[in-house]
C-alpha cells in the first residue's frame, strides 16, 4: 500500500525557531524534506512564511507531499511620546504608547492598566517613569521607558509691612526656591518694587518657578494713625491751657513740639 503522511503547521515570531514532524499511516519508513533533511521532524528558523513539504518512503513505495507552513509574525515596535517630560506637583502626566501596527495589547508598568488603552494618565509626586510592552499576534517588542520629572510648586510670602500716608517702602516677597520669575499686580516683573501709596493698598504677585505657578502672595499695607488736636485756644500771660490730642486709634505715644 502506498502510505500516507501529514505534517503540522506552527505560527512563529521573527527570530524564532519551529518544530515541524512528518506523521505516517505506518512507521518504519524514511522522510526526505524539502529542505534535503532526512529526520522526522525538522527546527527550521525561516525569515519569512515559509512552505515545508516531506515525502515518506514505506516498502519501496512514497507517498505523496505532506506540507506544513511556518507563518512568520514580525515583532512589532512601540514607543512613547514624550519620551521625557516636567510636571509640577498635583499636574497630570499623559503618556501615549505608538506601535508599530495596531491590534495588539499594551502591557504598562503602571497597575490596573487597561492593556486595551495605548494612552495612561497619572499624577505623580515624585520623579518616576513608566515603561509598555507591546504585544501582537503573540510577538512582544522591547520594553520602552520614559521618564517623568516633577517640580514642586514653589511658594512665596511677605513680611507685614506698616508705612505712613504718603511714605516710599520697598516690598520684598520671599519664594521658597530662587531663580524664578515675578509678575506684579502693578505689572511689574522685578523681583521688588516700589510704592507710595496714600491709602490702604493690598499689592499682590505670582512666582514662577521651572513653568510652575504659585499662588498670589499679597502685601497689605497699614498706615500710622492720625491725630487731631483740639481747636485752637486763647489765654492771657502766665495762665495755663490745657491742650488734647485725640488720636484715630488709642494705645500709642504722643511727642509735643516743647519736647513733652
Amino acid at each position: 500500500a502506498i502510505p500516507t503522511a501529514s505534517v503540522n503547521s506552527a505560527n512563529v515570531c521573527a527570530g524564532s525557531s519551529a518544530t515541524l514532524t512528518a506523521t505516517p499511516s505506518s512507521g518504519g519508513g524514511t522522510y526526505l524534506w524539502s529542505n534535503n533533511a532526512t529526520t522526522q521532524s525538522i527546527t527550521v528558523s525561516p525569515a519569512n512564511t515559509t512552505t515545508y513539504s516531506a515525502v515518506y518512503t514505506l516498502n519501496g513505495c512514497s507517498s505523496n507531499s505532506a506540507n506544513g507552513v511556518v507563518s512568520v509574525n514580525p515583532i512589532p515596535t512601540v514607543s512613547l511620546t514624550p519620551t521625557s517630560q516636567t510636571v509640577c506637583t498635583g499636574s497630570i502626566a499623559t503618556l501615549k504608547a505608538i506601535p508599530s501596527s495596531p491590534g495588539g495589547d499594551f502591557e504598562w508598568s503602571t497597575k490596573n492598566a487597561d492593556p486595551t488603552i495605548d494612552e495612561i494618565i497619572q499624577y505623580p509626586k515624585n520623579d518616576t517613569s513608566f515603561s509598555v510592552v507591546y504585544t501582537l499576534n503573540g510577538c512582544s517588542s522591547n520594553t520602552v521607558i520614559a521618564n517623568i520629572f516633577v517640580t514642586p510648586v514653589p511658594t512665596i510670602s511677605f513680611n507685614p509691612t506698616t508705612v505712613c500716608a504718603g511714605q516710599t517702602v520697598t516690598l520684598t516677597p520671599t519664594p521658597s526656591v530662587g531663580g524664578g520669575t515675578y509678575l506684579w499686580s502693578t505689572g511689574a516683573t522685578t523681583d521688588t518694587i516700589i510704592v507710595t501709596p496714600y491709602k490702604h493698598k493690598s499689592y499682590s504677585v505670582r512666582y514662577t518657578y521651572n513653568g510652575c505657578v504659585s499662588e498670589d502672595a499679597n502685601s497689605r499695607l497699614s498706615f500710622g494713625t492720625k491725630v487731631a488736636a483740639n481747636s485752637a485756644s486763647a489765654t492771657c500771660p502766665g495762665q495755663s491751657v490745657v491742650l488734647t490730642a485725640t488720636p484715630e486709634i488709642t494705645g500709642g505715644t504722643f511727642k509735643w513740639t516743647n519736647g513733652s
